[in-house]
């Protein structure tokens, strides 16, 4: 994964194309990436994990992380979402993220070690769509 340089302000005033960090998450004991995503939700007011994903260039398992460790915390509230809401999302969300194999839209991307697996010291990750994560495996075991 390419990294990018993000512009981060520290303070009251909102810039565009900046990040802003509040002050009262920069002291926290939280990790970086935790305060980076809080950041991103606050000023866009949104919970869009795959937004906030390409807002910060980092990983989603990261981003997924982070939410788990600010809910703990409190700084965000848990929300209750029904299997109705759930669907209704995955219909109609914008398919942003796109599979580093098909290039594909998908909802969601999953990080797999290729092409060392990761239970033979594999470091190296690419982000694929579940329909070709799903494949590899399949196949994978088919062959041997």
């Amino acid at each position: 994964m390419t990294k990018s340089k993000l512009m981060v302000q520290l303070g009251d005033d909102y810039n565009d194309g900046m990040i802003y960090i509040p002050r009262n998450i920069m002291h926290s004991k939280l990790g970086d990436k935790a305060k980076l995503v809080y950041s991103v939700y606050n000023q866009y007011e949104t919970r869009d994990m795959n937004f906030i994903f390409k807002q910060l260039d980092i990983e989603v398992k990261d981003v997924v992380k982070a939410y788990r460790k600010l809910i703990k915390a409190g700084w965000i509230e848990e929300e209750e979402y029904t299997p109705q809401d759930i669907k209704r999302e995955v219909l109609t969300r914008e398919k942003q993220l796109k599979c580093e194999w098909c290039h594909e839209g998908s909802l969601v991307l999953h990080s797999h070690h290729y092409p060392i697996p990761k239970r033979l010291g594999g470091e190296e990750v690419v982000n694929i769509c579940p329909n070709c994560h799903y494949a590899f495996h399949s196949l994978e075991s088919q062959l041997i």
